[in-house]
């Protein structure tokens, strides 16, 4: 039996947005934002009835996007900009 998984919730992207004149640390409060969305989507696929490939792909880039965000925290708590 073949299963297709079921379409992830991808509505948290929608509160992603910047204005024309952001700062920089309003950029990175954005990225670590997409970083959370990205992890949260990513959860949702890991979730369904998927292959073990596209289950093991899946929770690489959710372990990426963990890295990810930690980085952008801390450069946000150095003050760097």
């Amino acid at each position: 039996m073949h299963y297709e998984p079921q379409a992830a919730d991808c509505r948290c992207f929608e509160g992603v947005e910047l204005a024309p004149d952001a700062s920089a640390a309003q950029v990175l409060d954005a990225a670590v934002t997409f970083d959370e969305c990205l992890i949260k989507f990513y959860r949702q696929v890991v979730q369904q009835p998927v292959d073990e490939d596209v289950r093991e792909l899946f929770e690489g880039l959710i372990h990426s996007e963990e890295r990810d965000e930690i980085e952008l925290m801390n450069i946000k708590a150095m003050d760097y900009f």
